[in-house]
């Protein structure tokens, strides 16, 4: 769950900044469709019950005064702790958002390269080094095995994309084999899949040793 948290402020935060926009659901016979919808995010998000679990303890407690964008940024710091043992501080008093319109979702794809990717972050604000740094998320959670499928079977529509580690590629086919593409998944970090680390980094971990799942 910790993993799915994380997820849900990253995608929360890149498209309106830290607003909870992506929360709200979308209501039937209004005009318009919700973050949520979007092809970056329907069908994927988890963690949402989550957040509105503590919502509603928290209306009991303080009515009115704890957004739901507050409770998402203290969600993600300590999931963050949970799997990985360091925390952060974090101020509160954030407002939520109003509007939340499938149109301006423009989370960078997963097929994205280098260069579109420091595009994506850039218009946001933030460095390459910020775009590094919030990579690291992948440590943890899983990917659809449809993500590795293009590299795994369909490489230049024959077979298998040679940069990927022999080693590595056998595993993934096990672990995503042709009939489970649309349906299987796997870790984003075979080493240490559970926990939030340096792992994704490391010289000898899984992206210069081209044993991650990244496109």
């Amino acid at each position: 769950m910790a993993a799915g948290i994380i997820r849900l402020f990253f995608h929360d935060c890149f498209v309106r900044g830290c607003d909870a926009s992506l929360l709200p659901k979308t209501v039937p016979g209004n005009e318009g469709e919700s973050e949520q919808d979007a092809g970056a995010n329907a069908g994927t998000l988890r963690g949402l019950e989550v957040i509105d679990q503590a919502k509603a303890r928290l209306e009991v407690a303080c009515p009115k005064t704890v957004s739901c964008a507050d409770i998402l940024a203290f969600a993600a710091r300590d999931s963050t702790n949970v799997v990985g043992g360091f925390s952060y501080d974090i101020p509160s008093g954030r407002r939520d958002g109003r509007i939340s319109n499938i149109n301006e979702v423009d989370l960078p794809s997963p097929g994205s390269d280098i260069n579109t990717l420091k595009m994506a972050f850039m218009a946001k604000g933030m460095s390459v080094k910020d775009m590094v740094a919030l990579s690291g998320a992948h440590s943890i959670g899983r990917a659809g095995c449809n993500f590795a499928a293009s590299r795994l079977y369909f490489f230049n529509g024959t077979g298998t994309d040679p940069s990927l580690d022999p080693k590595y590629a056998m595993i993934l086919k096990k672990k995503c084999p042709k009939n489970r593409i649309s349906s299987g998944t796997t870790e984003l970090d075979l080493v240490t899949p559970d926990r939030l680390d340096n792992q994704y980094y490391r010289t000898k971990g899984e992206i210069r040793n081209k044993c991650g799942v990244v496109n």
